[in-house]
């Protein structure tokens, strides 16, 4: 019989059918759970929030780890960065280029061991000669007011939720034969002085509700004419 199986395509055939059939009628139970018609776009897939510490250093490389036990932000003193993220979060990147870029918090593998981490330049895309200026978590920008300073002296006040965007890269300030020199994060809440120096040391001292609130598509006041900024500083009022 084995023998007529192995040369005859037939009698394998009839084989095969009967035996699915015998098989059909042992596992034959009806279906306990049943089915829906609903369309693919009304499921969502919604990705189990998890808290994880994120560190980056003076050279510009980025840790993910689990948060430790007992974790205390002045354990991580030498870092230049540290903060505890949420997984379905994502970091966003400031650059010298008015660029604000998004390095999402579920794309990113959590560092091993004692491994130094991965350069930000080896994570996200960046144009010659841009650089990154200032970096922080979504959530806690679009909570915030940004003042934001070029190497023109353009100086502008921006609400947080003028970044409130899921894409991965848009302009946070308009530029012409300009780069922003600097950017800060600022309570919406507080009261602060902010302080511009010049090329030349001019030093020019204005209140943060003096600045003028402004939209990303604007460029920004002038604090000097004709001089370029060379550094600017935020103070808290008491």
């Amino acid at each position: 019989e084995c023998i007529s199986l192995i040369t005859n395509d037939r009698e394998l055939n009839k084989l095969i059918k009967k035996e699915l059939r015998s098989l059909k009628k042992k596992v034959a139970i009806e279906r306990r759970t049943k089915l829906d018609n609903i369309s693919k776009e009304k499921y969502k897939y919604i990705a189990e929030a998890e808290d994880l510490l994120v560190l980056i250093d003076d050279l510009g490389y980025l840790k993910v780890l689990d948060v430790p036990k007992n974790y205390s932000k002045d354990n991580y003193s030498e870092f230049k960065f540290a903060k505890i993220i949420k997984s379905t979060d994502s970091l966003r990147f400031f650059t010298n280029k008015g660029n604000y870029i998004q390095l999402k918090m579920l794309g990113l593998d959590k560092t091993k061991g004692k491994d130094r981490g991965k350069l930000i330049e080896t994570l996200i895309e960046l144009s010659e000669d841009e650089k990154v200026l200032l970096y922080d978590s979504q959530s806690d920008i679009i909570k915030s007011d940004l003042i934001i300073l070029t190497k023109n002296s353009l100086l502008k006040r921006m609400e947080g939720t003028e970044l409130n965007t899921t894409y991965n890269s848009i302009s946070f300030t308009k530029l012409e034969d300009d780069t922003v020199l600097d950017i800060k994060i600022v309570d919406k809440d507080l009261y602060y002085d902010v302080k511009v120096k010049s090329v030349n040391g001019s030093l020019k001292t204005i209140d943060k509700s003096d600045i003028k609130f402004l939209k990303k598509t604007a460029k920004g006041d002038k604090v000097f004419k004709n001089i370029e900024s060379k550094e600017l500083i935020i103070i808290p009022k008491e």
